[in-house]
């Protein structure tokens, strides 16, 4: 399928990023963006020779330089039938634009503290965005979408970790009840038994080398659903990232 998208500054392999300013101080150490790019290009090649494996029929994940400049990455639960699955890019459709959840994602929470989930919008910071399965599961007999079992999870779970070690986010959102207690359990053995006892709360997590701070909050769909709407519902998780961010 041809699409429409056209993200800025594609990436080609070992380039050179232009307007690299260096790695970041403190415990966050930021890895060099080319060096970051390079790792996340042989991830994106491992998942997509997998996929094809499988016969997935998922597109390539796109890559381009923006997208290891991010301190603040967010975890959901699976690729999206109408945007990733077609595009390769999170949360976007063939046509360049935001699926109506990806245009929430970035309008009641993204934004509220300076982030993007739109690859097109320079004007604020592109999340690093990402799934705990990166593999396309179908759908079941029903027409449902086949949602990521553990086993499934855990058998992404060295790409997602490889990901995050790569771009080195100092928060990690974890999007929603599939993305929230596999990754707290794996990564702060933290048991969760109900995603509204841990939304907007920080937890510190080590993935490899990486110590960050993921926070669980709703995923769009259950954020458009709650009561007051979806501003409302992730009013606390901006708050804090905000002030996580500022600290």
């Amino acid at each position: 399928m041809t699409t429409n998208v056209n993200p800025p500054r594609s990436w080609t392999p070992g380039s050179v990023v232009s307007g690299f300013a260096g790695p970041l101080s403190g415990s966050w150490l930021r890895m060099p963006a080319p060096r970051a790019l390079d790792q996340l290009a042989v991830i994106y090649a491992e998942v997509q020779a997998e996929a094809q494996a499988q016969k997935t029929g998922q597109a390539p994940r796109r890559l381009y330089d923006r997208i290891a400049d991010a301190e603040v990455a967010c975890a959901a639960e699976s690729l999206g039938p109408r945007t990733q699955l077609l595009t390769g890019i999170p949360w976007v459709l063939p046509d360049g634009r935001l699926s109506d959840k990806g245009e929430l994602l970035d309008r009641d929470l993204l934004s509220q503290f300076g982030y993007t989930a739109d690859p097109r919008d320079e004007s604020r910071t592109y999340a690093y965005l990402t799934d705990v399965s990166h593999l396309w599961l179908g759908r079941r007999p029903d027409g449902k979408l086949q949602r990521p079992s553990t086993r499934d999870k855990n058998r992404c779970a060295p790409w997602l970790e490889r990901e995050l070690q790569a771009v080195r986010p100092r928060i990690v959102v974890l999007l929603g009840r599939h993305a929230a207690p596999f990754f707290l359990k794996r990564y702060a053995d933290v048991a969760v038994t109900q995603l509204g006892a841990v939304v907007a709360k920080p937890f510190r997590c080590t993935v490899g080398d990486l110590e960050t701070t993921a926070v669980p909050t709703l995923h769009p769909t259950g954020a458009q659903m709650a009561p007051g709407g979806s501003q409302r519902a992730y009013a606390a998780t901006a708050k804090l990232i905000g002030e996580l961010l500022a600290g």
